[in-house]
């Protein structure tokens, strides 16, 4: 079927995937482009010309060529040097997955099948067995950072909902929970150094620092509320929002990054962190009343 025969709505559709075949053609030549490992270039130059196959295919059809879009590539290149490589590249994937069950029961299928065959037998052989090969340093340590983000939550969160109904006072409970975050931040970090060092690890400094550094940051984000906002009660929410926020950023990484159910990390992370918030509220409760503490 010639292309100027079909409905315009079609021709956006494919006009639509040869532009997205571009873009993430454009997105591993980026990533191929600014990493100094010879072997991720190699594997990231091997994903886009699979994508740039894809692209000739449908500019056959279309008789016209598509420019990338230069604001994903941008962001792509952000997220990159925030999350990594692995991040980046199984987030493209992603939505070329997503693309592609939306057409799996799509008119386009039966009008153009060998095109549509043969775009989901790259992706689902060669992309996938490529990415799969990305080895990428910082995922070693990825068991680290879990520790360090997720204690930092439980404990902290615990400790500042206990601290927020005994003293009922910002100031004292952002200095509080701020002395006692990074004392247990270097705590965990000496931890994980021994822990690892008593295992054989290849660099336990490294680990070590990992965890410390992902502990301290989540300290920072739960006690800004506190520090920002003379309502206790009213930073302790916010620092709640907060911390559902942090699982849910990592909660997402991690399942990306190494395939994982969103949903089962989440409520694992969120409902043991925040549990224990509400017992230490309890707690908190208890200090204030029955002991009889008022500051």
């Amino acid at each position: 079927m010639e292309f100027d025969h079909l409905p315009s709505s079609t021709q956006n559709e494919i006009i639509d995937m040869q532009r997205n075949q571009a873009t993430a053609y454009a997105i591993y030549e980026h990533l191929a482009e600014h990493t100094r490992n010879e072997e991720q270039s190699r594997i990231l130059t091997e994903l886009g010309s699979l994508e740039l196959q894809s692209y000739e295919m449908w500019a056959k059809l279309t008789g016209g060529t598509r420019e990338p879009s230069g604001a994903a590539v941008r962001v792509v290149s952000l997220l990159r040097r925030v999350f990594g490589i692995t991040f980046v590249t199984k987030l493209v994937e992603r939505g070329e997955r997503r693309e592609e069950a939306i057409y799996a029961a799509h008119p386009l299928r039966s009008q153009f099948p060998e095109e549509i065959r043969q775009g989901e037998a790259r992706n689902s052989s060669q992309e996938q067995t490529l990415i799969g090969m990305i080895d990428e340093k910082r995922l070693h340590y990825l068991g680290s950072v879990v520790l360090g983000l997720n204690d930092a939550l439980v404990e902290l969160m615990g400790a500042l909902a206990g601290l927020t109904f005994a003293f009922q006072d910002s100031r004292l409970i952002s200095l509080t929970g701020l002395i006692t975050g990074i004392a247990a931040s270097f705590s965990m970090g000496a931890s994980e150094y021994l822990s690892q060092k008593t295992d054989g690890a290849e660099a336990p400094l490294t680990s070590a620092i990992y965890t410390f550094l992902s502990y301290l940051l989540t300290v920072a984000i739960l006690i800004t509320p506190f520090l920002l906002i003379d309502n206790s009660f009213v930073s302790l929410v916010i620092a709640g929002l907060l911390a559902l926020g942090v699982v849910s950023l990592f909660s997402f990484y991690v399942s990306l990054v190494r395939d994982y159910s969103f949903k089962r990390r989440f409520a694992e992370m969120a409902v043991v962190s925040l549990g224990v918030a509400v017992l230490s509220s309890g707690v908190g409760i208890v200090v204030r009343v029955w002991i009889g503490v008022d500051v």
